[in-house]
């Protein structure tokens, strides 16, 4: 059953193909010298045994004459002489078994007279070769047939008057060994051929198969992932040349196996640090954001402030108005507008508090950027290191493809690793171009958020010079209010001087407002802007993740093989 399965094996499919073609040849071979030995045989011996026979029996005929035979039908005398005549042509003729007579007499068929014995008379029917020499009165040979007596070829001759047969046996036993020899050569030829065929055969199928049932054995192991067995080779034919060519593969496929290792480990630390530091980032990004949450919050908080000044402004405008009208009423108004320049000159104290507070919260902001936009350029070198290690990756990828294409049909595991490694370095490659693409806006947001965040400082930094003036002119006005009860008649000309400061005073208080309200809008821009930084930064720590990720998988991808180190 093993052998059917011819297919399996290639010694056993080198045999057949030899075997079969030799039996073939020698099948045709011993059918034509079969036939032409058969041929000769017809042809030539038989023909010349028949000549033979046909002179015995002429001779027969003529030692025996037809009267003899007709009388010896009726006379034992004649029989005895017939039997005598017939004895003694058997003796003379070499090679001759028995001469005999037979006859057709009362409706039956009898033996008249055989040599070398007594058989008078006895019953014996006519063969069809017997009959058809009486019907036709001529001579009948016989086909070689074996029977009690031998294996023979007849010939018989006829006595028509005596209606009897007269007949010749010849031994023709070497016709028949003649032709029992030549199908016993023939088949022993054959079986010979067969034999050595084979044993020649299966030493060749040996010879051939024996270093391709290495090289298979050893193509398993490098498919299970074992590059570190080196396959020997002692042959210089085209099988030498496969054996050495994949001993080639096998080295070229386990270097780039270690190199993979090595980039994978380096990747994975890579990838480790980026993450990290993205997770510093991310969280000094969180703080920038509630930093400048709160300072928004605070810049909406002095908008409000300042439009309270404003209508306190407007207030003192007015009242100044009524002074001016109501000059007749100074002096009872005078203790009003004490109190109320009182109030003027502390809140214009608290508005420079806050002020104060704005511009410290505005240095805390700029510190802060000024770490994002650092952070940023530390991100930028980690993705510029990622990027060359996964161009490496790719071209490591590439030749990888390059053996396992010249490996041809034994290479095609090892190509589907490969084209699983260039997808990886392309997917990292892409993750790349992402994070310095989302780096690229941190950084030129960053960059309108200090220029934006300067410009407040320096509109921060006016504000606070208005309100200490403004400060000041309360304190001049507090002055000049204190002096109305010293004099009515500098009234007029304070009033003037009051009307002329509140005029300043608000149009200094309409300036700061109008930059608080800038301010305000600056920050809540730079809240938001913050805040995408921020999912900017948590997408590319996501992102350094998956990068981690993809390298643990390549690592396990390139653990799988085992190769020298």
């Amino acid at each position: 059953m093993k052998f059917l399965k011819w297919n399996h094996s290639i010694g056993r499919q080198i045999s057949i193909a030899f075997v079969m073609p030799l039996i073939l040849l020698t099948l045709v071979f011993l059918g034509v010298l079969y036939q032409t030995t058969m041929g000769i045989v017809n042809d030539h011996v038989i023909t010349q045994f028949e000549e033979r026979l046909k002179l015995n029996m002429t001779n027969l005929v003529n030692n025996v004459p037809e009267e003899l035979v007709v009388a010896a039908l009726h006379d034992q005398t004649k029989y005895q002489e017939l039997l005598t005549k017939l004895n003694e042509f058997t003796k003379q003729n070499e090679g001759l078994q028995n001469a005999y007579v037979i006859s057709k007499t009362n409706g039956k068929d009898v033996i008249l007279a055989l040599s070398n014995d007594d058989m008078y008379l006895a019953e014996l029917p006519f063969t069809e070769e017997q009959n058809r020499t009486l019907e036709q009165n001529a001579q009948t040979v016989s086909e070689i047939y074996s029977d009690d007596w031998g294996i023979h070829k007849s010939l018989f001759a006829p006595y028509v008057k005596a209606n009897s047969v007269v007949g010749i046996d010849m031994d023709a036993s070497f016709v028949h060994n003649v032709k029992q020899y030549i199908l016993i050569l023939s088949i022993v030829f054959l079986v010979a051929s067969i034999i050595v065929g084979g044993v020649i055969a299966f030493v060749v199928g040996k010879r051939l198969s024996r270093p391709i049932i290495a090289l298979v054995s050893q193509t398993k192991r490098v498919a299970e992932g074992d590059l570190t067995t080196s396959m020997t080779n002692d042959r210089h034919d085209e099988l030498g040349q496969l054996a050495d060519s994949f001993e080639e593969m096998r080295r070229n496929l386990s270097g780039i196996i270690n190199s993979l290792h090595q980039d994978s480990r380096v990747l994975e630390t890579s990838s480790a640090t980026l993450q990290l530091a993205l997770t510093e980032l991310s969280a000094g990004s969180q703080q920038v954001v509630t930093a400048i949450s709160a300072e928004a919050q605070a810049a909406d908080e002095r908008s409000n402030h300042l439009e309270t000044v404003t209508t306190m402004v407007h207030n003192v405008t007015d009242s100044v108005g009524m002074v001016d009208k109501q000059v007749s009423d100074m002096a009872v108004l005078s203790e009003t507008a004490q109190s109320l320049s009182k109030q003027g000159n502390d809140q214009v104290q608290q508005i420079a508090t806050q002020m104060n507070a704005i511009q410290t919260y505005g240095a805390e902001t700029s510190a802060k950027l000024r770490q994002l936009d650092q952070r940023t350029k530390e991100i930028s070198n980690v993705i510029g290191i990622i990027r060359t290690i996964a161009s490496q990756i790719n071209m490591l990828s590439l030749n990888a493809t390059i053996e396992a294409a010249r490996a041809g049909e034994n290479g095609k595991g090892f190509a589907v690793v490969a084209q699983e490694i260039q997808k990886l370095a392309n997917q990292t490659n892409d993750s790349v171009a992402s994070i310095i693409e989302s780096v690229q806006v941190i950084n030129d947001e960053t960059g309108t958020v200090i220029e934006s965040n300067a410009k407040s400082s320096e509109e921060i930094e006016k504000g606070v010079a208005l309100i200490m003036e403004n400060g000041r002119l309360f304190e001049k006005i507090q002055t000049s209010v204190s002096s109305l009860a010293s004099g009515v008649t500098n009234i007029v000309e304070h009033t003037e001087g009051i009307a002329r400061s509140a005029a300043s005073t608000l149009s200094a208080v309409q300036e700061v407002t109008a930059i608080s309200i800038e301010s305000a809008a600056s920050q809540q821009e730079i809240s938001a802007t913050s805040q995408q930084q921020n999912s900017s930064i948590q997408q590319l720590d996501q992102m350094s993740a998956q990068i981690q990720a993809m390298a643990q998988e390549l690592a396990i991808l390139i653990k799988q093989f085992k190769v020298q180190s």
